[in-house]
């Protein structure tokens, strides 16, 4: 059974919160706790022994203790965490996220949110976010029977598609620039 270790709150000031939405466009910026498409928000900050000092797991704990976040900003904190990973952040070796896989993630999850805004369905496209050993991200969108991987690697990102969900084999595989993967989100959004 694992050992609770208690972190004081760290003091963050504005300027040390003004670095963080330069990594991730918007991502603490627009957070909006009384709008109607928030949802409760837990995060696990959970690598090794934080430091209390950082900034990324004090601007976590505070937007954590908020009663609800918009669920594209939580997406965006979820990014903010997988970009932070070390070399072993798994314990087995795993690779961290190189820099030009986290700008592509970046695009994909503000197109995502745009187009999920345009639609008037802001809140069904949201995906879940995964980190992979190899240094990849995966972004998971499930919105009625239809469910949209998006697997990021560098400049370059991997699209299969289900419908419906019980579909034993996704319906294809793309390998697309981020500028392609409108087109898809769309196809989740119809």
């Amino acid at each position: 059974m694992a050992a609770t270790v208690l972190i004081p709150e760290p003091e963050i000031d504005n300027n040390q919160l003004a670095i963080i939405p330069e990594v991730i466009p918007g991502s603490l910026q627009e957070l909006r706790p009384d709008t109607p498409e928030s949802v409760p928000l837990t995060l696990a900050y959970e690598q090794a022994q934080p430091d209390p000092n950082d900034v990324l797991y004090a601007v976590m704990r505070q937007v954590g203790e908020r009663s609800s976040v918009n669920p594209w900003d939580r997406a965006r904190l979820e990014l903010l965490r997988i970009s932070s990973l070390e070399l072993n952040w798994d314990g087995e070796n795993a690779a961290p996220v190189m820099e030009e896989t986290m700008r592509t993630a970046t695009v994909l999850i503000e197109t995502a949110a745009l187009l999920g805004d345009s639609a008037r369905t802001l809140d069904q496209a949201v995906p879940k976010i995964f980190p992979s050993a190899n240094g990849s991200i995966t972004f998971k969108f499930v919105r009625a029977d239809k469910e949209l991987k998006c697997i990021v690697n560098e400049g370059t990102v991997e699209v299969l598609r289900w419908q419906p969900l019980e579909a034993f084999e996704a319906e294809n595989l793309w390998e697309v620039p981020v500028s392609d993967v409108p087109e898809h989100i769309d196809w989740l959004l119809r």
